[in-house]
């Protein structure tokens, strides 16, 4: 978001602090590094049906979503 903020040459107004990288959990989760997956790769690491076309923002959403209900019952975030 900041980048996208500096991109555009508009300040970038929320305190990040709380911030969790999601990504961190999800790669230990799934045994891969964070440069080897990415979202639309979820459905299959993770056995679930993929919610769309894969590369589209809505799609790509429900995947994380998807595999953060995943970690949650797991109890790994």
């Amino acid at each position: 978001m900041r980048l996208n903020s500096e991109r555009i040459g508009i300040p970038f107004l929320i305190n990040t602090e709380h911030f969790i990288n999601i990504n961190i959990a999800i790669g230990e989760f799934i045994g891969k590094p964070i440069s080897a997956y990415n979202s639309s790769d979820l459905p299959a690491e993770l056995g679930f049906v993929p919610p769309g076309d894969t590369h589209t923002a809505v799609a790509d959403c429900r995947c994380v979503t998807e595999t953060l209900r995943a970690l949650r019952q797991a109890v790994k975030f």
